[in-house]
């Protein structure tokens, strides 16, 4: 578990030159999550360094969270969004091609930049950072199933996630977050790339000790904090004090319109008797 203050793992001394990268995980961000770094991969240093990172953004208005993939070469930082989604498991993937840098949600294509590296065809990653920044900044909060990092572009269009992430001959380094003790994260695919654990916790998941578990503890936390469900009866301005309540809590609007201009309104968790009780229609019956 990762607490998204000063929580990461960090891989150092990596000589990886290559033209294309992957970098895809197993991740549970907290609904709190912040502009946090999933993973990141980084070479360089001032104005020359060269990165590649997985992220949460932070909120941009009400209503609208992204997460994305990030890159920094030659040219200005570049990213790909796709939408936010504190508490859910899910599988998300950079793929850098050789010309773009493709995000990937659940297998779902999301977009791509255009990126190229300082010098040549070649990226030149000497450092891998999960949970933080490359700068020891912007850490995530959440938990991380499985990591897997490689020298090839492994998908080029939307695809269904592989449930076991695995090793092959493509694959630089591999974490499985299955140790249940210390402080490295060994590295699964055998190329002896382990890293260093700051902070981060082992929690318990199907009563065994792991780094990760698919439901995380802040997002379980927010759930225990949140309003109590609307339980009819009810009148009109008791339905719109939840509505606003529980709005508050997610940090999303009442009424939201997407992109296409579908039109939106939050309805709040509760309970409510749908129909005529028996007694009603049992009376409408007599009369």
């Amino acid at each position: 578990r990762f607490d998204g203050k000063d929580d990461f793992v960090v891989v150092d001394g990596l000589t990886w030159d290559y033209p294309q990268f992957t970098i895809e995980c197993y991740v549970t961000s907290a609904v709190g999550s912040d502009n946090g770094t999933i993973a990141v991969l980084s070479g360089g240093a001032g104005s020359e360094a060269e990165w590649m990172l997985l992220f949460d953004g932070s909120p941009a208005e009400p209503g609208k969270r992204i997460s994305g993939a990030g890159i920094k070469g030659a040219a200005e930082y570049a990213s790909a969004y796709g939408p936010f989604r504190g508490g859910e498991r899910q599988h998300r993937a950079l793929v850098y091609d050789g010309k773009c840098v493709n995000y990937y949600i659940n297998g779902v294509w999301q977009g791509k930049r255009f990126a190229q590296p300082f010098e040549g065809m070649q990226w030149k990653m000497r450092a891998l950072h999960i949970g933080s920044g490359a700068d020891g900044r912007r850490f995530f909060q959440g938990t991380i199933d499985q990591l897997r990092v490689s020298r090839v572009a492994r998908y080029s269009d939307s695809f269904e996630p592989e449930p076991q992430l695995d090793t092959d001959k493509q694959t630089l380094a591999l974490y499985l977050f299955d140790e249940s003790q210390g402080d490295v994260l060994k590295d699964a695919s055998g190329n002896g790339h382990d890293g260093k654990i700051v902070g981060a916790k082992w929690l318990r998941a199907n009563g065994k000790q792991k780094a990760v578990e698919p439901s995380d503890v802040e997002s379980r936390a927010a759930i225990a904090d949140a309003p109590k469900p609307a339980i009819a009866p009810f009148d009109a301005a008791q339905a719109k004090a939840h509505q606003e309540a529980w709005a508050k809590h997610l940090g999303v609007p009442v009424d939201y319109t997407n992109s296409i201009g579908m039109k939106f309104r939050l309805v709040p968790p509760g309970e409510f008797t749908m129909g005529s009780t028996l007694e009603e229609i049992e009376a409408a019956r007599a009369s």
